[in-house]
């Protein structure tokens, strides 16, 4: 055997175990930092002194007549602001599709030259949109789903795919040339397609690769371990068989040792996850770019296994060829900085939900990352709805340590000035991040004051609001006793009891702003997005 068909089997055995323990693992992971995050919010801070546990008390609305109004209607023009967050928003899109689409362009010439064959058209084309299924799949992280524009991308592709295999294979029939294009498709995307599905589910995302590092690394030594370690197994295993030994003990022995070097070995990825912790605190990374570096890697990495066996050389090749797609990546995000701001600030905007909305709040959370981003930061008080989507790196780390507690907000700290250190500068590409904040049981309602003063845009959704929501209701009234309300918007639907709700706004006296939130993210989502750009813009 070769030490190129050693290397490929060997890394290709460990992406095989990896990768699915690792969707088990970050799955187990989540429903545990997830239920450690209620267990904690459940918790009160204070059990001492109960009389410091005192909370404030939402005032009850003032007398007035109550004017309702829906939001919707108000913006049948985009604003300014709107149009600003749109352009850099399409920006970002074009940074990471074009710095996708050179890299395979060079990994679909490096295949077409390592199989030493005649280069047509039509061949070329099918190569390059095959080839560009990573561009497909990054796209597919960076965008939202206004105008189904994750649809349209996905449709389109395998449109195209099929068109360009019809006209590239002209002398097969039709079925012929569909199997031709699928079959010859899946033997180069088919991992990559596998990996999309096991790693790099929305609602693992976050957490996803960290726990690909470390298994990966885990899996990587004890194979390492396994191989060097059989031959002396064997004969350990013919020397017990002369000395009347057991050789189950033995087997046993030898397993948990190969198990303790492998862990011991693994833990060689420590020191990594170390360092993304601390670049992504410093800023020199972010949850996104980590998320589709990852993916990259990976991706270049199979394409390098899999042209390798044409030649080492066209292997190297194609790692070069990937390393392009962060080059210009770095170019192109130097683009997007320089881009002109205007006379636009960031905005502040706070995010407040009724907790058991679950999925609904994922994809209302998913809208405003793709977007708000671009032109501000994100607050919110962290929720169980939310904990798998908010998870950042460093967070991540510090709860496999055991700290996670440490993020929890408590009443004795100067919350004003936590909200001065919070993230206010942008990562590397751009976005700004998203403020949680963790509270316990009797210090959330400190922290929304709060939070609530400092906001430039609230943006409060009650789906499914009713007298349960006590916690909501709360909200609604410090809301409405100490906040202008022209720059609250309330999203309502038909799981909204309306006649509570108004029960609960009691006889405001300026005017409620009231989104109707009709169809999917893919239609209302815009027109809730320049809603929330038109108070931004005052």
């Amino acid at each position: 055997m070769s030490a190129n068909d050693f290397m490929t089997g060997f890394l290709c055995s460990v992406g095989a175990i990896a990768v699915p323990v690792t969707f088990v693992i970050s799955w187990g992971l989540i429903a545990l930092y997830r239920r450690r995050v209620i267990r904690w919010m459940n918790a009160p801070y204070f059990t001492a002194s109960p009389s410091t546990a005192e909370t404030p008390r939402a005032a009850k609305p003032p007398d007035g007549g109550i004017s309702m109004r829906v939001a919707r209607l108000e913006t049948s023009q985009p604003s300014s602001f709107y149009r600003h967050m749109r352009r850099l928003y399409w920006r970002k899109v074009a940074v990471y599709g074009l710095s996708g689409l050179l890299s395979s362009l060079l990994i679909s010439i490096a295949y077409l030259f390592s199989i030493a064959t005649a280069i047509t058209p039509g061949r070329f084309l099918i190569t390059a949109m095959d080839f560009a299924f990573p561009v497909v799949v990054v796209l597919y992280l960076v965008m939202d789903n206004t105008g189904f524009a994750r649809t349209w991308l996905v449709g389109g592709y395998l449109f195209l795919l099929v068109l360009l295999g019809i006209y590239g294979f002209p002398s097969a029939t039709v079925m012929e040339r569909w199997r031709m294009v699928f079959v010859l498709w899946g033997s180069i995307n088919g991992a990559h397609l596998i990996i999309v599905l096991l790693v790099f589910k929305r609602k693992i995302r976050p957490i996803a690769p960290l726990v690909l590092l470390i298994v990966g690394s885990i899996v990587a030594a004890g194979l390492v371990t396994f191989y060097f370690s059989n031959p002396l197994l064997l004969a350990a295993y013919r020397i017990s068989l002369l000395a009347g030994w057991n050789p189950t003990q033995l087997s046993v022995l030898y397993w948990v040792s190969v198990i303790v070097i492998a862990l011991a070995l693994g833990s060689g990825a420590l020191p990594l996850l170390m360092w993304i912790r601390d670049g992504y605190r410093r800023k020199r990374i972010s949850e996104q770019m980590l998320s589709i570096a990852t993916f990259w890697l990976m991706s270049t990495a199979l394409y390098a296994l899999s042209i390798a066996q044409n030649g080492v050389i066209w292997g190297l090749y194609v790692l070069l060829a990937g390393m392009v797609f962060f080059a210009s990546l770095t170019v192109g995000f130097r683009w997007y900085r320089r881009a002109d701001k205007g006379d636009f600030p960031p905005r502040h905007l706070l995010m407040l939900r009724v907790f058991s909305l679950g999925a609904k709040s994922a994809r209302l959370y998913d809208l405003l990352d793709q977007n708000w981003r671009h032109v501000g930061v994100i607050r919110l008080i962290a929720g169980p709805d939310l904990a798998a989507s908010t998870v950042e790196p460093h967070e991540f780390i510090d709860f496999l340590a055991g700290k996670l507690d440490d993020y929890f907000v408590s009443a004795v700290e100067d919350i004003s000035g936590q909200l001065q250190r919070a993230d206010a500068d942008p990562d590397p590409d751009g976005r700004y991040r998203v403020s949680e904040f963790f509270c316990f049981s009797d210090t959330w309602k400190r922290v929304l004051l709060q939070l609530e003063r400092s906001a430039d845009v609230i943006l409060m959704d009650l789906r499914r609001f009713g007298p349960q929501n006590a916690g909501c209701v709360f909200e609604i009234h410090t809301l409405v006793a100490s906040v202008p309300l022209e720059k609250v918007v309330f999203i309502v639907d038909e799981s909204t009891d309306e006649a509570f709700l108004q029960q609960t706004l009691g006889t405001a006296g300026t005017a409620v702003r009231l989104f109707h939130w009709s169809g999917t993210t893919a239609t209302a989502g815009p027109e809730l997005l320049k809603v929330l750009c038109s108070i931004a813009a005052r």
